[in-house]
């Protein structure tokens, strides 16, 4: 069936209906094109353009990664991020999903979060470790201050980029009416790395603070993208950071991104538990009205388990306690909204591109809906198969978290018509995932108010790569895969629905307080 351009029987031609039946690459599912390792070349970029168009795919998010230690060997050399061969292989694929009417998006960076081994002292990412110590006296208390402080332990911490330095230690009396009474012990620390104090009688909570920088690294970070993660609280050296994409891609691409990229991508931000900036402090007082230092021992908690119980203080500081973490919660959300996320937009737009945003992880929990109206396109996340049983059963369920409905609502309130979706996202079913699967999801994804999918992924793998190829993760969208034939198909109807879904507004009265 064809859609009618001309006026028929009266009648003026219906777009809506033009675009069900003929969708735009706009309203076509994209991929996440890994490019695994940077071995890429402008040859195969080509050829595997040909095979996602002949597909249904309607753009491409260009996203180097870090080779996979299983992966299988290939000839092409890796290329560094941002080095003259790799930014004319970016321009050869631009240029080739344009010639195919094909839309391309890039990622910021490589891996997640976002870094590099040219940050330097005051760019990289900054956290406070806070622990409580129940004690109890009157005794003698002496003991190394490694002992009593355990460092950041981040899942993809490698050798720091500075060591550790002790920022708060305080005693607390149990029940304390007054908490800013708390006594200052950090100078008890000896030379020797021993703290050493006579506890009072009764029972104590001692509270100990290290602040460490570039304590974490960028998780499968791609050559020239990796190493330490960048201060994404520091406006300045956000800023930095992307003008230094900028100023080195726009000349490869004719002068202004712009011109070739639709939209430049950011993923989910798991800052893996930053909670402070060099001038965190002066800010804050300046916002809130009082000195957070006095309280910072009740305010620092781990992002990754949630704050403690509430420590013993007496009834009436409770409410102080919560006022304090509201504070401090409330302030490292504006500065990440303001010297991130708003940074990064108008540098998007500064450069002629789309902002697209994932607006979820920490520290952005707190303020979720906020920071989802700020971009031009806000995105959520479907995972597959997100996990195995103990006995390493596969677990049939798709996860559908909250912030699909935050992106969707803040896309609404923003009056954004294009509400995307990293969609298919695997690691335990990444062979397993069938056509009717991806249906089911697709069709729920519209559901939460999604109305365009990026799959995850489409991996950059030449034929001479042994099978399955070179799999990163997600689900296997690969012309190697037994259904790929039939893939257009679906890719096709959810290319409808999007269409209409693009066209429309939301009618849902819903609002979550």
């Amino acid at each position: 069936m064809k859609a009618e351009n001309t006026k028929a029987a009266g009648r003026p031609a219906d777009p809506l209906y033009a675009g069900f039946v003929d969708p735009p690459a706009q309203a076509k599912p994209f991929v996440r094109w890994w490019w695994n390792g940077n071995k890429v070349t402008a040859k195969e970029v080509r050829r595997e353009l040909d095979l996602m168009k002949r597909a249904g795919i309607g753009g491409v998010e260009i996203n180097p990664i870090a080779m996979p230690k299983w992966a299988p060997p290939v000839k092409a050399p890796a290329l560094k991020w941002l080095s003259p061969r790799w930014n004319a292989v970016v321009a050869a694929a631009v240029k080739g999903a344009r010639d195919r009417d094909m839309i391309p998006d890039l990622i910021v960076g490589s891996g997640w979060p976002f870094g590099g081994k040219f940050l330097g002292s005051g760019e990289m990412l900054q956290a406070i470790n806070g622990r409580e110590i129940p004690l109890e006296g009157p005794a003698k208390f002496a003991r190394p201050l490694s002992k009593i402080q355990k460092l950041p332990n981040a899942r993809f911490a490698v050798d720091a980029a500075s060591k550790p330095r002790l920022v708060y230690l305080r005693l607390m009396k149990n029940g304390e009416k007054d908490i800013t009474r708390s006594v200052d012990l950090t100078d008890r620390l000896g030379d020797d790395g021993v703290v050493r104090f006579d506890v009072p009688a009764g029972k104590h909570s001692l509270f100990v603070g290290m602040w460490q920088e570039g304590y974490t690294a960028v998780m499968h970070g791609a050559p020239g993208a990796d190493g330490q993660v960048l201060d994404h609280i520091n406006a300045e050296a956000v800023e930095r950071y992307l003008t230094r994409m900028s100023d080195s891609l726009a000349p490869a691409l004719g002068g202004k991104m712009g011109k070739s990229v639709r939209a430049m991508f950011c993923d989910s931000l798991e800052l893996s538990g930053a909670n402070w900036t060099s001038d965190f402090a002066h800010v804050f007082r300046k916002r809130r009205g009082y000195d957070i230092e006095p309280y910072l021992h009740l305010a620092i908690y781990d992002a990754r388990q949630g704050y403690e119980p509430m420590p013993p203080v007496a009834e009436q500081q409770v409410d102080t306690v919560r006022r304090v973490r509201y504070d401090y919660n409330r302030t490292l959300v504006e500065l990440f909204h303001e010297r991130f996320i708003g940074t990064f937009h108008k540098w998007c737009h500064a450069n002629d591109m789309l902002s697209r945003y994932q607006a979820y992880g920490y520290p952005t929990l707190m303020g979720m809906l906020g920071g989802y109206m700020l971009p031009d396109i806000p995105e959520g996340d479907t995972w597959l198969f997100f996990h195995q049983d103990n006995v390493g059963k596969r677990l049939d369920k798709i996860r559908y978290a909250v912030w699909n409905k935050y992106a969707a609502s803040g896309a609404h309130l923003a009056g954004r018509n294009l509400v995307g979706c990293e969609a298919m996202t695997n690691l335990s079913g990444v062979f397993a995932t069938t056509l009717e699967y991806l249906k089911q999801a697709g069709d729920l994804n519209f559901i939460t108010g999604i109305n365009h999918s990026i799959l995850h992924g489409f991996n950059y793998s030449p034929p001479e790569a042994e099978f399955p190829g070179l799999i990163r993760y997600g689900t296997y969208f690969n012309e190697r895969n037994p259904w790929w034939p039939w893939f257009h198909h679906w890719a096709n109807y959810n290319a409808s629905l999007s269409w209409v879904f693009q066209q429309t507004q939301a009618a849902a009265q819903i609002a979550i307080f």
